[in-house]
């Protein structure tokens, strides 16, 4: 029968008449806690005193997006853990237009005019023409709340005055 290599660590002292002492190291807590993985990427938290939250995440080389494979990843291991994702922030304010793949809005109190625009492009052949179409459309939404816009831009400056 063979005999089973049995590997620990810990610290050997080696003394003149060529004797050794070996004191075997104690079994520490682990470093990382996984709490879900899928596929290659895990999420789990630390150990000890200052706990944090640590996501493995592994992408291929190759990927066309790996900024947006990263977060595909992100989202399905939060989703086994917590009820929120990471999804992109989106502007905040005033509704001026919303449409399917347009959204802006004006924020008085950033003073910002944002504006999303997403396109499908599986769906859309030519994202070109979607783009003038969703400009045309900002234009002239922005035409007619020009009014609003005035007043917003009054505010922040006469705010910013003072």
């Amino acid at each position: 029968m063979k005999k089973l290599v049995k590997k620990t660590r810990g610290s050997a002292s080696i003394f003149d008449d060529n004797s050794i002492e070996f004191t075997p190291q104690g079994q520490g807590e682990p470093v990382f806690e996984s709490q879900c993985k899928v596929g290659a990427a895990s999420l789990g938290r630390t150990a000890g005193n200052k706990q944090s939250y640590v996501a493995r995440l592994k992408v291929d080389a190759d990927c066309a997006d790996p900024a947006e494979a990263m977060h595909e990843q992100l989202d399905k291991l939060a989703a086994k853990t917590w009820p929120v994702t990471a999804k992109p922030k989106k502007p905040r304010g005033k509704t001026l237009l919303e449409d399917d793949g347009i959204l802006a809005k004006a924020s008085a109190k950033t003073g910002r005019l944002a504006v999303l625009i997403s396109i499908d492009l599986a769906k859309e052949v030519d994202p070109t023409k979607k783009v003038i179409n969703y400009l045309t459309n900002l234009v002239q939404c922005l035409s007619i709340n020009q009014d609003f816009l005035r007043q917003l831009r009054q505010s922040l400056l006469s705010s910013s005055s003072k």
